[in-house]
């Protein structure tokens, strides 16, 4: 779960948006091991990067789309990777209604 990454910069965050909007513009794998390193790699907590690259899809602008979830599970960001492995954007999915809000 990318939840504990929160947590672990010691800074508040008030909403998925301001959490995510704060990785826009960084390597996606710097985020990746932020998480592996937040989690200490426990599977029970976060997707591996098997998984990760499982549910990856592509875009018509070459850009690459990474479902993640956040929020215990309740909700996931797609990340958009551009072919430089920027994230350039996202998008968030509810898996449970609400999911995203906190």
């Amino acid at each position: 779960m990318l939840l504990v990454v929160l947590l672990s910069g010691c800074r508040t965050v008030s909403s998925p948006h301001e959490f995510a909007s704060g990785w826009v513009g960084s390597h996606f794998e710097r985020m990746l091991d932020a998480v592996d390193r937040s989690h200490d790699g426990d599977p029970k907590n976060t997707p591996s990067r098997e998984d990760v690259m499982k549910t990856r899809y592509s875009l018509a602008n070459d850009n690459t789309v990474y479902p993640i979830p956040i929020v215990f599970g309740r909700c996931k960001v797609h990340w958009e990777v551009n072919s430089a492995g920027i994230i350039v954007g996202y998008r968030y999915e509810e898996v449970i209604k609400n999911g995203c809000n906190w």
